[in-house]
């Protein structure tokens, strides 16, 4: 499985020229990894360098959310403000409802500005602190924004009382 693993992830990391690391649990319970592919900065991608999977994670972020609503530890009309109150103050007016619907007013992830470095939990915190105003107000306008289910990924680790991120999204 390794070897099929590694030929795939070399073809897509040739064809998109982006640094690739894939992990897949086989069936016996073992974790096979491949990484691929060179980091901005020259450095070779490892195997246990972390990626932000956007889109590919908006299900899965979407079921924990869902999970924590029904369980009553998260609540999708509270202002996330709420869940991280060291946020400006735009972040009293969105809802983790609002970032899941991409109606919160967030800017596209492109749009906050160019990542110096990569994009981690710490750049994008950092990013969101930063953040002077939204783009519109929250439940006005669709504005697909993968930095809302970042925040919203924040948003539920607080909730479920977990530390801050840690496995990216």
């Amino acid at each position: 499985m390794v070897d099929e693993l590694a030929r795939l992830v070399d073809q897509s990391a040739l064809a998109t020229e982006v640094p690739l690391a894939i992990a897949v649990c086989n069936g016996a319970g073992q974790l096979d990894e491949v990484a691929r592919g060179r980091w901005p900065d020259g450095r070779l991608v490892r195997p246990t360098d972390r990626f932000y999977a956007a889109s590919l994670a908006k299900q899965i972020t979407g079921a924990a959310a869902a999970v924590l609503v029904r369980d009553g530890r998260l609540d999708p009309d509270l202002p996330v403000a709420h869940y991280l109150p060291d946020l400006p103050g735009w972040a009293d007016d969105i809802t983790a409802r609002h970032l899941a619907h991409h109606t919160a007013g967030l800017p596209a992830a492109g749009e906050v500005e160019p990542a110096e470095d990569d994009w981690t939990d710490a750049f994008a915190l950092s990013a969101f602190r930063r953040l002077p105003q939204l783009v519109s107000a929250p439940g006005t306008a669709y504005l697909y924004s993968n930095l809302g289910y970042v925040l919203l990924a924040h948003v539920i680790a607080r909730a479920a009382g977990w530390p801050p991120c840690h496995v990216m999204i």
